[in-house]
């Protein structure tokens, strides 16, 4: 059996010194082919998919086409944790490439990040204060709160390749709290695309895969990932396991729980996850 494993995750949970947190994923969308659709895109006709263009783990990503009369936003499916009032650190992951030029030297903000709870009229812009850069990211996102082609070197290239495919990390930490009635720990979240002002660029499409949304009950640490032993080769009976062995470290100096520590893998475009939970080997070596 020809098998690629995908490594979605690697999650610690930072539990303090008596809290224990398990991560929930509450929504994954890699927009394979015959997958549930987990999201809605407005005008229909400026999202469509790539089979060129995608992630190295499947065959297809989400293209958004830039308009030259509106805004293009794709919105997530509704966050339900009503039946968990423990969840609060709330976490969206994806891939992506946002191949849009600026509309001027003083209009950059081209891709953005929006949520709000359910019950709530303004959406909140993801700022710098929501982005995690534990494993890189972008000075530049910093600075603007918002995606263009300028935002990572590779992305003012041309053509647009597979090479060019970036991972963000974004921590909605304050949209729930204790306080809240059931009812209304409901959160949205949305990608917007700026419509195309200036006359001389290119029109921009920006590129969507792996999107992933996780929650807990405690603050959920990215750890950096080292691998030290590959599952057993790229072809792969079914009767043999996987082998994985990694060294996973992280800044913080205690908090984590070694019970909470597990890896989240897919093989190749198969959207089934399965979560195998890491043992301790010592120091922060965990082996799964």
């Amino acid at each position: 059996m020809k098998l690629r494993f995908f490594l979605t995750g690697v999650i610690f949970v930072f539990s303090g010194l008596v809290a224990r947190g398990q991560v929930t994923e509450a929504l994954y969308q890699g927009f394979e082919t015959g997958e549930v659709s987990r999201v809605n895109g407005v005008p229909p006709s400026s999202i469509t998919y790539s089979t060129a263009i995608h992630a190295a783990n499947g065959s297809r990503a989400l293209q958004f086409t830039q308009s030259t009369t509106e805004d293009v936003e794709l919105i997530l499916d509704t966050l339900d944790f009503t039946n968990d009032l423990t969840l609060r650190y709330i976490t969206l992951e994806f891939d992506h490439i946002c191949y849009v030029q600026r509309n001027s030297s003083t209009d950059l903000n081209m891709g953005t990040i929006w949520f709000k709870r359910a019950n709530q009229t303004d959406w909140t812009r993801a700022s710098a204060t929501y982005y995690n850069r534990t494993e890189g990211g972008s000075t530049a996102f910093e600075e603007l709160s918002a995606f263009n082609n300028h935002t990572y070197d590779e992305w003012t290239a041309s053509p647009m390749t597979n090479d060019m495919w970036r991972s963000e990390r974004f921590d909605f930490n304050n949209v729930l709290n204790s306080s809240l009635a059931p009812e209304e720990r409901k959160v949205l979240v949305k990608f917007v695309l700026r419509a195309k002002t200036g006359t001389g660029a290119a029109t921009g499409k920006w590129m969507l895969d792996n999107i992933r949304v996780k929650a807990s009950s405690a603050m959920m640490v990215k750890p950096t990932i080292k691998m030290a032993c590959y599952p057993d080769g790229y072809y792969h009976p079914n009767s043999r396991g996987a082998r994985i062995e990694l060294d996973a470290t992280t800044a913080l100096s205690s908090g984590i729980n070694p019970d909470s520590v597990y890896i989240i893998y897919r093989g190749g475009s198969d959207p089934t996850q399965v979560r195998l939970p890491m043992t301790h080997v010592s120091g922060s070596r965990y082996r799964a």
